[in-house]
């Protein structure tokens, strides 16, 4: 499997996950955008958080660092399942 794959198949996983912990979603309606974008903006102060915490020893936190990213990465996946073509 090459690097592309293995990202792809986490960030599929990530948003299995943040559909579980959202089970309605994002609906493409003024409070689903508003909750995606406030789930999205939760994820990215915890990326930023990490990253301010680790920022001289940045290989030590790259665990979290990923974590953080494939959160936002399934979060944007869950919200552009709704958005219309």
């Amino acid at each position: 499997m090459s690097q592309d794959e293995e990202i792809l198949a986490a960030i599929g996983k990530r948003a299995a996950e943040q559909s579980a912990r959202f089970p309605a979603g994002f609906p493409y309606d003024r409070n689903g955008v508003r909750l995606g974008i406030a789930s999205l903006q939760d994820e990215v102060r915890e990326l930023y958080l990490e990253w301010e915490a680790n920022k001289r020893t940045l290989n030590l936190a790259a665990d979290r660092v990923r974590h953080e990213l494939l959160d936002i990465a399934g979060i944007v996946v869950l919200m552009l399942r709704n958005v219309p073509e």
